[in-house]
C-alpha cells in the first residue's frame, strides 16, 4: 500500500486534484476543497471544507511536499490552507468549532507567509 502511495501522489498544480490511498481506495479530492491535514499517530487525516475527512497512511511531511504554496505547517500535527483560515485568536486557528494550534517553532515562517500574501485576518494583534 505504502508503494502504491508513493506512486500516486507528485506535486500537484493548483486547482487540480490530489489522488491518495484512504481505507484500501484511490480517492481524488480537489486541492483547494482541503481545509487541513491532520496527523494522528499513525494515520494522517485529511479534512475537507465540506466537513468529510479521509484517513491514510502517508505521513505529514509527505503530504508537506505534495501540497502546493497554498498550504503551510503552522504545527507538528497540522498544515492548513492559507486562505481558508478565517480566524486567528491566542496562537490558534479557529475552523468551526476546531481549534488549530500554532507551535512556537513554525510561527516566524507562519507570519511571514502570511504577510507575504495579505492574508492576516482583520483586526486581530500579533500572535
Amino acid at each position: 500500500e505504502r508503494i502504491i502511495e508513493y506512486y500516486l501522489i507528485k506535486t500537484v498544480p493548483p486547482d487540480e486534484y490530489i489522488t491518495f490511498i484512504s481505507e484500501r481506495k484511490k480517492v481524488s479530492v480537489r486541492t483547494d476543497s482541503i481545509l487541513l491535514v491532520e496527523s494522528r499517530d499513525s494515520e494522517v487525516l485529511i479534512r475537507m471544507a465540506d466537513q468529510t475527512a479521509y484517513r491514510t497512511k502517508m505521513k505529514i511531511s509527505q503530504w508537506e511536499s505534495v501540497l502546493d504554496d497554498r498550504f503551510i505547517r503552522v504545527h507538528r500535527s497540522y498544515i492548513v490552507q492559507a486562505q481558508k483560515i478565517k480566524v486567528i485568536e491566542r496562537n490558534r486557528i479557529v475552523f468551526g468549532k476546531a481549534y488549530i494550534p500554532i507551535s512556537d517553532n513554525y510561527k516566524p515562517r507562519f507570519m511571514e507567509f502570511l504577510s507575504q500574501r495579505s492574508l492576516l485576518p482583520k483586526g486581530k494583534d500579533s500572535l
